[in-house]
């Protein structure tokens, strides 16, 4: 597991309170990053559960379910989930 803190300020949210694509967009590029090595996504799935806030610190997990799954759990420090992404090599 690997994990470092994300500090959301007012640049990453819109007008409507809630995180850019475009910033959702970077976080998902940067996940790929820790993948393994050769691991090909052939499937991502999002599941947004809170929207983050200016202020809010959210930390990154990314855990190997299987040879097949890795996910990448955005929470704050509390614990509470914001974003969890999973990357899979199978359709």
């Amino acid at each position: 597991m690997y994990e470092y803190k994300i500090q959301i300020g007012i640049c990453h949210v819109g007008k409507d309170s809630l995180l850019k694509i475009g910033q959702a967009v970077d976080l998902l590029q940067n996940a790929t990053s820790y993948l393994p090595g050769g691991f090909q996504v052939r499937r991502l799935r999002v599941e947004y559960r809170k929207a983050a806030l200016p202020g809010d610190t959210l930390s990154p997990c990314f855990r190997r379910l299987d040879e097949k799954t890795v996910t990448v759990v955005l929470r704050d420090r509390d614990g509470v989930v914001f974003t969890v992404m999973e990357f899979g090599t199978t359709i």
